[in-house]
């Protein structure tokens, strides 16, 4: 499952990164939603976000979560959730 808020942007990056079919869903949501319900309904898998509410909703939720590096998300800090650089990064450690 994945979570974004433009489609295309995401897309584009994972299809850049040479890493296409990443996701079998894939979903546009309202930067203020409430990701928590939606999250709870799926069962266990990867988001990868670069943004701290959803990186915090996607862990309370129980989904192992792992955050892209960003100026505005480098104080960050959770337990449950694992940082990342770029995609690369995450590909190797889901390839393992």
């Amino acid at each position: 499952m994945g979570l974004g808020f433009d489609i295309n942007i995401i897309g584009a990056e994972l299809l850049r990164c040479g890493i296409p079919n990443v996701f079998n869903e894939m979903y546009v949501v309202n930067r203020q939603a409430n990701l928590y319900p939606m999250l709870k309904e799926h069962e266990a898998s990867v988001c990868v976000t670069a943004t701290e509410s959803t990186a915090k909703a996607s862990a309370e939720a129980g989904h192992a979560t792992y955050i892209l590096t960003q100026p505005w998300n480098h104080n960050f800090s959770n337990i449950s959730v694992r940082r990342f650089n770029n995609w690369k990064e995450i590909q190797s450690v889901l390839s393992k």
